[in-house]
């Protein structure tokens, strides 16, 4: 069995000609919506967010969790605190951009089924879920959430989005998945990466993937 880190491969499929019915769909809208922002956005914060996401990352894999405070953080990261305020309201919230922002790996843009739109979702999950960082920060955000308040909605509110993300990119082929079904999908590979600590593998996502395409559900449209 080969690990998914030597057989990952660009999330677009390779062409097949016009007639197969292969759409083009959005980037991942959370994705999208940020690159859109950031192209707005003055540099030097663009710049600053991403060193503290970074910084995040280093402070979770060397301390963990409890290391990431405001002041720590702004110590590391060469800012004010009144900065990381001013953008995080909890250092939950920082955690949360660690974990999402700067994958470099690509995502999903073109699908032809349900089958293949999990199958490269998945693919790009497992992509992010091998960097040390952004696994350290899924980690993090996991258990300081299972308290509840405030830590518990940060995480509901990205798996929510990620969800949504999903959907979008199922549209382009007039297809749905529901929360319950997307939880199925990606639960596998989180327990393999921040459980188990195991390889995901091309067998793995292969497996989950078949599975999961019967439980797509046709889009329903809204009727005028």
């Amino acid at each position: 069995m080969h690990s998914i880190h030597r057989v990952w491969q660009p999330t677009a499929p390779a062409a097949r000609g016009p007639s197969h019915g292969l759409r083009r769909a959005p980037a991942a809208r959370i994705d999208h919506d940020r690159a859109v922002s950031r192209r707005h956005e003055d540099p030097r914060v663009t710049r600053t967010k991403e060193r503290v996401a970074e910084v995040v990352g280093d402070l979770l894999v060397s301390v963990g969790p409890m290391g990431v405070t405001y002041s720590a953080v702004a110590k590391a990261a060469g800012v004010g605190r009144q900065t990381l305020y001013n953008h995080w309201a909890t250092p939950s919230e920082m955690i949360r951009d660690a974990a999402i922002e700067g994958y470099g790996g690509g995502f999903p843009v073109s699908v032809h089924s349900g089958e293949d739109a999990a199958r490269q979702w998945l693919t790009s999950l497992a992509g992010a879920l091998s960097e040390p960082r952004r696994l350290a920060a899924l980690s993090a955000l996991i258990a300081i959430g299972a308290g509840g308040g405030q830590d518990a909605q940060t995480l509901s509110a990205m798996v929510a989005a990620r969800c949504a993300a999903f959907n979008e990119l199922l549209s382009t082929i007039g297809l749905s998945c529901s929360a319950a079904t997307y939880a199925r999908m990606v639960g596998p590979l989180h327990f393999q990466a921040l459980q188990a600590r195991q390889p995901i593998t091309a067998e793995l996502i292969d497996t989950i993937a078949r599975d999961v395409a019967p439980e797509l559900e046709p889009l329903r449209t809204a009727r005028t």
